[in-house]
């Protein structure tokens, strides 16, 4: 008798661990690829942030000393260069005026003339 009661639990048992093995499998592997996709991207970061730094940084701090205070600079990156300069910045993007996202870049350059000196 405990044979016959026993034999129904015991294939339950498998079942359920067969389920966890796929479970675990399918949510496991998509994980393996999301730390080699984070490593990737943690990587391409560190690079941009390394770029910002010899690149923006050093520009800023540059025209910091070259340019006189209260002139506009005009600069394709308006964030670091802005901020280690201490000089108004017109963004030749458009991330930081939208008028010249909107196509006025001559009427923000005729009303705040960058320094070209």
């Amino acid at each position: 008798m405990d044979r016959i009661a026993g034999a129904p639990r015991a294939r339950t048992t498998w079942v359920a661990r067969g389920f966890l093995a796929m479970a675990v499998a399918a949510l496991g592997l998509p994980l393996i690829a999301l730390r080699e996709k984070l490593g990737e991207r943690a990587s391409a970061f560190s690079n941009n942030c390394e770029n910002i730094q010899e690149l923006n940084v050093a520009a800023g701090r540059w025209l910091a000393e070259h340019v006189p205070e209260g002139r506009w600079i005009a600069a394709s990156d308006a964030g670091a260069i802005r901020f280690f300069s201490g000089r108004p910045t017109i963004d030749l993007d458009g991330l930081n005026a939208h008028r010249v996202l909107r196509g006025e870049l001559e009427a923000v350059l005729a009303e705040k003339p960058p320094c070209t000196t």
